[in-house]
C-alpha cells in the first residue's frame, strides 16, 4: 500500500517500480534486476495469484487469480551426489515447485547452485565429510525464511562410517519456518546403513531423531533416507506420506524397500503423495507430499 500505483488495475511506470523495489528489498525480497519481476513476487508471495504477461501496463486481467495457497508441498531426495547430472535433478525439483526439500548427498557446491537455479533462497548446509576440496552434507532448501537452524550429530555413530570417506559423521537438521501463516519444524536426515552388523546404530540414530521430533509441540514434518526398510514403526505417532502400502514399493533404484520417508504430526494431513520414478536423476527416487 506504500508503493505507487500498486492498488489500481493498472501498473505504473518504470520509476514506480523502482520505487516499490526499494521498499521490496527492505523487506527482503529480491528481484532479477527486472522491473516486472517486483510487481510478480508481490502477488505470488503475498496474495497466492499466479501472473503471467507482465509488462510495465499490466491489467488485472492479465492474473490469473485462484484461492490463496493453503497446502505445504514438501520433498525428500537423496541426489547422490549429483552423480547422474545436478542439472538433471534442478529440472525435476523445478517441476514439483516444493515449498522445503530435505536434501541428502548433496555436494555443497551443488547446494549453491541448486539455491540460485531454484529460486529457493533461504537454505542450510550441513557437512558430514570432506575428500580434498569436495564436501558433501545434507541441506535444506526453503522458498520461505529459515527462523531457526540447527543441526545434531548423532551420540552414536558406526565404526562403517567412520571408515569410509574420510570419516563420515550422521546428524540431523532441524529449521523452524513460516509456511501459509503457519509454522512448521522440519526435520531432515541421512541414518546409517542398516546392513553389515550395524543395525543397532541404524535403530538407535533413529530413535534419537524420534525423541527430539516428538517433543516438538508445533506441526512437525521430517523427511530422511533413513537405511531402513521398518522405519515408520518406529515412528508410531507421526503419520508417514500414505506411499508404504503400494506393491513392491521401493525408494530407490538398485535397492529393495522402501528406506525414504516424509513423516509428519497429527496437526497436518496429506492430501497427495508421489513417488517420483521417472525421469531417474539419482539412484534414490524423490518423494514429494502436499500437505494441508
Amino acid at each position: 500500500t506504500t508503493c505507487p500505483n500498486m492498488q489500481g488495475t493498472v501498473f505504473g511506470e518504470k520509476k514506480d517500480y523502482d520505487v516499490c523495489g526499494k521498499i521490496f528489498r527492505k523487506n527482503g525480497i529480491k528481484d532479477s534486476g527486472e522491473s516486472g519481476d517486483y510487481v510478480l513476487k508481490i502477488y505470488t508471495k503475498y496474495l497466492g495469484y499466479k501472473a503471467s504477461g507482465f509488462s510495465t501496463a499490466t491489467s488485472s486481467s492479465q492474473v490469473q487469480s485462484g484461492s490463496a495457497a493453503s497446502g505445504i508441498k514438501v520433498m525428500t531426495y537423496n541426489v547422490h551426489q549429483g552423480n547422474e547430472g545436478i542439472n538433471n535433478v534442478i529440472s525435476l525439483i523445478q517441476k514439483y515447485s516444493p515449498d522445503i526439500i530435505g536434501l541428502k548427498e548433496v555436494m555443497q557446491n551443488d547446494f549453491n547452485i541448486l539455491k540460485s537455479q531454484l529460486e529457493m533462497p533461504y537454505g542450510y548446509f550441513s557437512p558430514v565429510y570432506s575428500e580434498g576440496n569436495k564436501v558433501q552434507g545434507n541441506a535444506i532448501l526453503s522458498k520461505n525464511s529459515l527462523i531457526e537452524t540447527s543441526q545434531t550429530f548423532y551420540s552414536q555413530q558406526s565404526a562403517l562410517d567412520a571408515n569410509y570417506n574420510s570419516g563420515e559423521t550422521r546428524l540431523y537438521q532441524k529449521v523452524k519456518t513460516i509456511i501459509n501463516g503457519k509454522e512448521i519444524t522440519f526435520f531432515n536426515t541421512h541414518t546409517t546403513h542398516y546392513e553389515n552388523n550395524n543395525q543397532a546404530v541404524n535403530k538407535a540414530q533413529i530413535q534419537e531423531l524420534y525423541n527430539m521430533a516428538s517433543k516438538e509441540s508445533g506441526k512437525v514434518v521430517v523427511t530422511g533416507d533413513f537405511n531402513y526398510v521398518n522405519t515408520a514403526s518406529i515412528f508410531s505417532s507421526f503419520k508417514n506420506d500414505g506411499l508404504s502400502g503400494k506393491t513392491h514399493l521401493k525408494t530407490t533404484v538398485v535397492r529393495s524397500g522402501k528406506i525414504d520417508y516424509i513423516l509428519f504430526s497429527q496437526g497436518l494431513s496429506k492430501s497427495s503423495a508421489e513417488l517420483i520414478t521417472s525421469p531417474v536423476a539419482s539412484d534414490h527416487y524423490p518423494i514429494f507430499v502436499n500437505l494441508n
